[in-house]
């Protein structure tokens, strides 16, 4: 809805929600972290920080597992395994990826698929030509060029 941002505060390792309509800062998200082993806690050397298109979700990139905010709640979750520091983190405007570059990698620029389990599937036979899709088109084909 526009009416917030979310800034990555590197030194302090916290992320700040800036009300865009009363310039207020708060900083509601350090007290959902949910208990990772070897977690630095708060978010260390903080690098970036990514909002879905659809305002649902954040993406935090530093010293440590991409981190996930679920903005309606809060609550901070680790979903997906990285090692090192994640350096940048982009979300796709339909949320379907996310693109990482952390330093295990050699700085590569990496993806991660967010859709569903069923909605990745559907994907995948849409583009994937198959003999029923071949056959079916060549019938349909055949049946339009006879007059």
């Amino acid at each position: 809805d526009n009416s917030f941002a979310l800034v990555a505060n590197h030194d302090d390792g916290k992320v700040g929600r800036v009300n865009l309509n009363t310039n207020e800062v708060s900083f509601p998200y350090e007290s959902r972290l949910v208990s990772f082993p070897a977690l630095p806690q708060p978010f260390v050397g903080m690098e970036c920080v990514a909002i879905s298109a659809d305002d649902s979700f954040a993406f935090v990139a530093y010293e440590g597992p991409l981190a996930r905010i679920d903005l309606s709640t809060g609550e901070v979750s680790f979903p997906f395994r990285s090692e090192g520091t994640c350096y940048g983190v982009a979300i796709a405007r339909d949320n379907s990826f996310a693109v990482i570059c952390c330093e295990r990698d050699s700085h590569a620029v990496n993806t991660i698929d967010l859709l569903p389990p069923v909605a990745r599937r559907a994907r995948e036979l849409a583009n994937f030509p198959t003999i029923e899709h071949s056959l079916r088109a060549d019938l349909v084909a055949l049946l339009e060029s006879e007059e």
